[in-house]
């Protein structure tokens, strides 16, 4: 949203004024849910997560579509499928140059499934840090990711459904 912003400023003062507004908003709430988070009150809240993705691609101008099972899962699972939730829009906001992208989250026979793909030019092969991130985060419960650049990006994790609160690190 601050690069953003840095954009608009040019051309759109009154736009970037609202987004430098919308970046203290989320700072503030950014703070709050670290002190939260350090002192062990915050629930995972996985559904927060995927409407502040929503809309902070929308206000980037991509178009979103979800596909959204109603889950219940554990909050220490939510919290991991929301921090790879936060990486992978941030990578696609920085990286991907996409009009479109869906997010999808079901609840499989054996596992949980977040996708998140969009149709933006795709990329380097490479890893960098958020995915290789990412990857560690869901190997440490035992689940497993797939990442694929081409004509798009493509980000699917896999969680099992038993994966315990206490396995997760």
């Amino acid at each position: 949203k601050s690069e953003l912003a840095s954009r608009l400023l040019e051309h759109d003062a009154g736009r970037a004024k609202q987004e430098i507004e919308e970046v203290e908003r989320i700072s503030r709430r950014g703070l709050a849910e670290i002190r939260e988070a350090i002192a062990g009150y915050r629930a995972g809240d996985l559904r927060a997560e995927l409407d502040n993705a929503r809309s902070t691609l929308e206000t980037a101008g991509i178009r979103v579509e979800q596909q959204l099972d109603p889950i219940e899962m554990p909050v220490a699972l939510e919290r991991v499928l929301a921090l790879v939730l936060r990486e992978a829009v941030t990578n696609v906001l920085r990286h991907a140059r996409a009009t479109r992208c869906r997010l999808t989250l079901q609840r499989l026979e054996h596992s949980y499934r977040m996708q998140i793909r969009d149709d933006g030019q795709g990329g380097t092969q490479q890893e960098g840090m958020g995915i290789r991130g990412i990857r560690e985060r869901i190997a440490a419960i035992g689940g497993s990711v797939s990442w694929a650049c081409g004509a798009g990006t493509e980000l699917d994790v896999t969680i099992p459904v038993h994966a315990a609160a206490g396995e997760i690190r």
